[in-house]
C-alpha cells in the first residue's frame, strides 16, 4: 500500500518509466493488492505499454480507479466501444462524467477532426450550468486539452490544489504541456523546484538556470 502511494506521487509529479519494473517485481508478490495493480498499470500506459497494463486490468473487480486505467488503455490501443463503456458515468476525481460527455470524450480520439468540436462542448456544459467545472476540467486533462485552462476553475480545496493529476502526462498530451498556463501551474506548485533538486521527469528538461519545457 505505501508502495501504491508512493507510485501515485511519483506519477503526478511526471516520473513512470522507472517505477514499473519496481511495481512489476511487487505486484509478483502481491497480486492480489488491486490498487497497487492500477499503480502498475498507470505507469505502463504511460509509458506506452497498454496492452500490457490492460493484461493487469482485465483479472481485476471494477472500480473507479481500474474503469479509468482500462478505458485510457483502451484510448490507447484504438479499443473505443470499450472506452466508451467504461467512461459512461465513470467516477472522476471530482464528480461523474454523464454518459453523453464520456462519448464526446471518445469522439475526440476516433475522430480528431471533431476536437475542437468536443473540446468546445465540455467549455460549453459548463457555460451551460450541464457539466460540473471540475469535472470537465479533468476530462479535458484526459483528452490533452489546454482547453481546460479556458475554464479557468477554482482549484482550491479540490485534489487539483497541491498536486498535478496524473493525466497530464499521457503521451498525447503535448499541446497541454506547452501550454504557458500549465507551466505557471507546475511553478506554483513548485514541481520545477524538486525536479531541479532531485531529477527531472520523464516529459520534462532544464533550459537554462530558471527555465524549462515540457513535450
Amino acid at each position: 500500500d505505501v508502495l501504491h502511494w508512493h507510485a501515485m506521487l511519483s506519477t503526478s509529479m511526471g516520473y513512470f518509466e522507472s517505477l514499473v519494473p519496481t511495481l512489476e517485481d511487487a505486484y509478483r508478490l502481491d497480486p492480489l493488492n488491486q490498487l497497487l495493480g492500477c499503480s502498475l498499470a498507470g505507469s505502463l500506459n504511460f509509458s506506452g505499454r497498454p496492452d500490457k497494463a490492460m493484461m493487469v486490468l482485465d483479472g481485476m473487480d471494477r472500480f473507479s480507479r481500474r474503469d479509468l486505467a482500462a478505458a485510457v488503455a483502451s484510448l490507447y490501443l484504438g479499443d473505443w466501444d470499450r472506452a466508451r463503456e467504461l467512461l459512461r458515468g465513470i467516477e472522476l476525481r471530482m464528480g461523474n462524467l454523464p454518459p453523453d460527455f464520456a462519448d464526446l470524450l471518445v469522439d475526440a480520439f476516433e475522430n480528431p477532426p471533431r476536437r475542437s468540436f468536443v473540446e468546445q462542448s465540455f467549455v460549453s456544459g459548463v457555460q451551460d450550468g450541464v457539466l460540473v467545472p471540475l469535472v470537465a476540467f479533468e476530462a479535458l486533462l484526459v483528452l490533452g486539452s489546454p482547453r481546460a485552462f479556458d475554464l479557468e476553475a477554482n482549484l482550491e480545496g479540490s485534489y487539483f490544489e497541491h498536486r498535478l493529476p496524473e493525466a497530464v502526462w499521457h503521451n498525447w498530451g503535448v499541446e497541454l504541456r506547452r501550454d504557458p498556463r500549465f507551466k505557471g501551474w507546475v511553478r506554483a506548485l513548485g514541481y520545477d523546484q524538486h525536479w531541479r533538486k532531485y531529477g527531472w521527469p520523464d516529459r520534462c528538461r532544464p533550459t537554462g538556470l530558471n527555465d524549462f519545457e515540457c513535450v
